[in-house]
């Protein structure tokens, strides 16, 4: 699925970094905007000793008939060195957004229940050592951790 997509974009990354992505997934990254919390569609990828997140304008679609009138399109990235990322957990949505919204400490966010992985929606926080934090929905949630526990 995701190498088919985004074939030229990979390349063109490749051709900058020197080196392919170790991988590679679709991913929603939230964040904060004024006072409320924005979902990021984007690709989440690692490469050259790297995590890096890239948000991509949608398009058409039941979302843009239902989705009203916005300001023009601003690419988001994000970059941090794998090595620096130091904590990583499953939350709640509710938690994140709180924490994101500035109400909560990154502290104060507690894993995620079981019953809210297996119902829910959970978001994966991490930790970097250079205090930035990122909320992320990835697809497979064990294949990601893997990733951040091989890092070095």
């Amino acid at each position: 699925m995701i190498e088919d997509a985004g074939k030229d974009f990979f390349q063109e990354k490749e051709r900058i970094y020197g080196e392919p992505a170790t991988y590679r997934t679709f991913a929603h990254m939230y964040a904060r905007r004024e006072s409320s919390v924005v979902q990021l569609p984007g690709l989440l990828y690692v490469i050259a000793g790297r995590i890096c997140f890239e948000d991509f304008e949608p398009t058409g679609g039941l979302e843009d008939f239902f989705r009203r009138k916005r300001d023009a399109f601003v690419k988001f990235t994000a970059e941090e060195p794998l090595s620096s990322a130091v904590r990583w957990k499953q939350v709640g949505s509710r938690i994140s957004d709180r924490f994101l919204l500035g109400y909560i400490e990154a502290d104060a966010m507690k894993p995620a229940s079981l019953f809210s992985r297996i119902l829910g929606r959970p978001r994966v926080h991490i930790a970097f050592d250079t205090g930035t934090h990122w909320i992320l929905e990835v697809i497979s949630v064990s294949e990601f951790f893997t990733v951040l526990e091989d890092r070095t």
